[in-house]
């Protein structure tokens, strides 16, 4: 997966569906090395609200 263009989008949510466990993993891991980069945390804010909004539907 190329976290560049994920963490580019991260604003709009894209490419939560098609993420494998093995990307959520490495995303993780990012975070937990980086904590203080904001896009990361802008990309799971939206990831969060993108799955919220599948399931109410």
């Amino acid at each position: 997966m190329d976290w560049v263009k994920i963490l580019t989008n991260a604003k709009q949510g894209f490419n939560v569906e098609k993420m494998s466990d093995d990307d959520w993993k490495g995303f993780v891991n990012i975070l937990v090395s980086q904590p203080d980069r904001k896009e990361v945390w802008r990309f799971l804010y939206n990831a969060w609200r993108c799955i919220s909004m599948y399931k109410r539907n």
